[in-house]
């Protein structure tokens, strides 16, 4: 199982090899030499000396014991504001906007009948074609007298079959088919 530790130069966690443990090797990060520990205990937990820590202690009671003695300075009080007597104009009363007045719609301009598309005038242009191209007229069917070809006859027959008969009509054609077979099997003994 790997030993991890801190590095004593840039405070990264590593890790390395059991194998490795009380040998000296640099940081991957920052390149500093520092030693591996030699048990696992002793990365997590730092040794310190208690004359160490009395001194650390002590160094942060005179800083808090210092700091706010120098921050008690008294504010100066400023001179009370004396009001002069001086003519103020009265607002103006709010107006109400009036409502704003709708615009009319524009509206497109009519188009004649034989006007075409942009794009086709354009093509007719390039082309040299300046006269709109009418389709020819292809003559009324002529009028019959008296009945016509169409309504002679019969209305055509149709065979219409719910599902029902469906069914049973599919169920007939199989049975038909399977007496077939059975008396093609038989004569041909």
């Amino acid at each position: 199982m790997p030993i991890r530790f801190r590095c004593t130069h840039c405070t990264r966690r590593l890790g390395i090899a059991t194998r490795k443990a009380g040998t000296e090797t640099t940081c991957p990060h920052c390149g500093g030499a520092i030693v591996v520990p030699a048990h696992p205990d002793d990365a997590k937990t730092e040794h310190l000396n208690l004359d160490d820590v009395e001194e650390m202690l002590e160094n942060v009671a005179t800083e808090r014991i210092v700091k706010p003695a120098a921050q008690l300075v008294q504010p100066v009080a400023a001179p009370p504001m004396v009001l002069e007597d001086v003519p103020v104009a009265k607002a103006p009363k709010a107006r109400m906007a009036p409502p704003p007045v709708p615009k009319p719609a524009v509206k497109a301009p009519a188009k004649s009948p034989d006007e075409r598309p942009l794009f086709e005038r354009d093509m007719d242009e390039l082309l040299g074609l300046d006269e709109i191209p009418k389709e020819p007229e292809r003559p009324a069917p002529a009028r019959v007298s008296g009945p016509d070809a169409m309504s002679l006859g019969e209305p055509p027959r149709v065979i219409v079959l719910n599902s029902q008969q469906a069914t049973l009509l599919a169920g007939a054609v199989t049975v038909m088919l399977g007496i077939a077979f059975a008396a093609g099997y038989f004569t041909g003994r």
